[in-house]
């Protein structure tokens, strides 16, 4: 067994979703429609070890929490029996997974490299929108024009670091 590699993670999330449909005519034009709202509230505990020296391992206990708003909202218009116009608008989140957040160090003595994990990381978010106009061709098919936007944040990425492990130093 290699203790820096070891380690317990535990996380706990509360999530709660409401949303409400809606549908009805703007003028002349029938719609329907949705929103929603989804709140995640994450605690994260990781429990491991860091050597310090060749012979010292310290144990360590990370703790992380955060909580996101996700709004969302969609609606489609009728314009036509065979034309829609669709509009969406959301803000996601993706957790990191449990080898991202694990602070345990694996060391690869073939190509003199270690990698690890984080536990205080932030979830990638998204704010996120999109247009599209459908026109469909009665039983034979459909033509589409769509664009979108997409804003992300906290992109989750390894990082190079040049540095020096305790108990390797001499290798």
């Amino acid at each position: 067994p290699v203790p820096e590699r070891d380690y317990d993670l535990d996380e706990s999330s509360l999530a709660l979703y409401l949303m409400a449909d809606f549908d009805g005519d703007m003028g002349n034009t029938p719609y329907r429609a949705n929103i929603g709202l989804r709140y995640i509230d994450t605690d994260l505990t990781v429990d491991s070890f860091i050597r310090t020296s060749a012979t010292n391992l310290l144990p360590v206990t990370d703790k992380n929490s955060y909580s996101n708003w996700l709004p969302s909202a969609n609606i489609v218009f009728y314009a036509t029996d065979d034309f829609l116009i669709r509009f969406a608008a959301s803000e996601t989140m993706q957790q990191a997974g449990i080898a991202e957040l694990a602070p345990s160090i694996f060391v690869n003595l073939t190509n003199l490299t270690a990698t690890g994990g984080n536990a205080y990381l932030e979830p990638t978010t998204a704010s996120q929108a999109d247009i599209s106009f459908e026109y469909y061709f009665k039983g034979e098919g459909l033509a589409t024009f769509a664009a979108f936007y997409k804003d992300v944040s906290n992109f989750i990425a390894p990082e190079t670091v040049l540095q020096e492990m305790p108990g390797f130093e001499y290798l």
